[in-house]
């Protein structure tokens, strides 16, 4: 995922009132300020009340939920 995409995602979240948190590799590179990785995916964290406006965002973006084994509402 590039750098740009992810603060697309920001950008459009925080225009749609969606308070997100970064969570994963993206967070451990910008709390050491400095890219220690390619980073194929955005690990997000956000409340729970704002779980499916946040999915209405990134549909909008694009993207959409994946199936996998052991998936849940929240992740």
């Amino acid at each position: 995922m590039e750098t740009a995409e992810v603060l697309e995602v920001v950008r459009e979240c925080r225009a749609a009132g969606i308070e997100i948190w970064i969570d994963g590799g993206w967070c451990v590179d910008a709390l050491l300020g400095r890219w220690t990785r390619d980073q194929n995916d955005l690990d997000i964290a956000v409340g729970r009340q704002e779980v499916s406006r946040l999915r209405e965002c990134l549909a909008v973006l694009g993207y959409a939920a994946g199936n996998r084994d052991g998936a849940t509402e929240w992740n």
